[in-house]
């Protein structure tokens, strides 16, 4: 089996980020990744024989839309937030990647999308993104 359909089968899986994929699905947020540790920890889980949510508190969800100013960006991610730590029991931390160059006094260069964003990542072991739902699912993967 390749590796990209072992990846997916592993994901699969883990019925509980499934479910939170699903749902983040039908926020219709552009450009929209499940990323970092919630996806690289399920694997780690799975090879070392743990339950697949083991040390998986916070889920990021990652977006990129322009259209909406950052500030609005900032008060929906929020909002978001909340709704889907009511649904799912973890921390939810959303990103609109538009603004995130912002972050740090403006040192970074704007992301062209959140594929760039993802890219650009300190940590390439979490530049890992699954978008779409639980039964199409989207990998971005830089460094696989």
């Amino acid at each position: 089996m390749d590796r990209k359909n072992n990846f997916l089968k592993i994901l699969k899986k883990n019925s509980e980020l499934m479910s939170i994929l699903d749902e983040v699905s039908v926020l219709n947020l552009p450009n929209y990744y499940l990323a970092a540790g919630s996806v690289f920890q399920t694997v780690w889980n799975y090879s070392d024989g743990n339950n697949l949510m083991t040390g998986i508190h916070d889920i990021d969800i990652v977006y990129f839309d322009k259209v909406i100013s950052a500030d609005s960006s900032a008060k929906n991610d929020k909002k978001l937030e909340q709704v889907l730590s009511e649904k799912f029991p973890y921390q939810f931390d959303i990103h609109n990647e538009a603004y995130m160059h912002l972050w740090h006094n403006g040192n970074k260069a704007p992301y062209k999308n959140t594929e760039n964003a993802i890219e650009r990542w300190i940590a390439t072991v979490h530049a890992v993104g699954i978008s779409g739902n639980s039964r199409n699912i989207e990998i971005f993967a830089p460094y696989a």
